[in-house]
């Protein structure tokens, strides 16, 4: 995990902790730890979506910036009810810089994995040669051969 719950609760406080953590528990007084640590973990395989893009995974170390990211989105998904403005930009400028991480304008200071994007296959696939039906002369031809 990028966060810890210890990390969570000393950014946003126990209060607030258990507040988020315990939304359909009133009077709650103790963080649901279970509900955090899930959370967190969610937050981040969204988190590896995107910069597995970019870095190989597992990270080498964790980047503070990732720290900040998780817990602000965890923070976001746990805040459901209350949807307050500040934790939805937060989570919004996060996603923003995830994408950019992604396509590798943004850098968590780390070495760059040597993977590189997905090439879409081009030309014949499988073991049997495809035929078509050329409109103008109505003969069969082969395909997959460049022209």
């Amino acid at each position: 995990m990028y966060a810890t719950a210890v990390e969570f609760q000393s950014k946003f406080g126990v209060p607030e902790t258990v507040a988020l953590t315990n939304l359909e528990t009133i009077g709650a007084v103790a963080v649901d730890l279970p509900t955090l640590e899930q959370t967190l973990m969610d937050v981040t395989a969204e988190i590896d979506g995107y910069v597995g893009a970019r870095y190989a995974l597992p990270l080498p170390s964790t980047p503070s910036t990732l720290r900040a990211a998780a817990c602000d989105m965890a923070r976001y998904r746990l805040d459901r009810n209350l949807q307050r403005e500040d934790v939805r930009l937060r989570y919004e400028d996060w996603i923003k810089f995830l994408r950019d991480v992604a396509a590798g304008r943004a850098s968590l200071g780390l070495p760059a994995s040597d993977q590189s994007p997905p090439v879409a296959p081009q030309g014949q696939v499988g073991d049997r040669p495809r035929y078509f039906r050329n409109s103008l002369s109505g003969r069969a031809q082969t395909g997959g051969g460049r022209y």
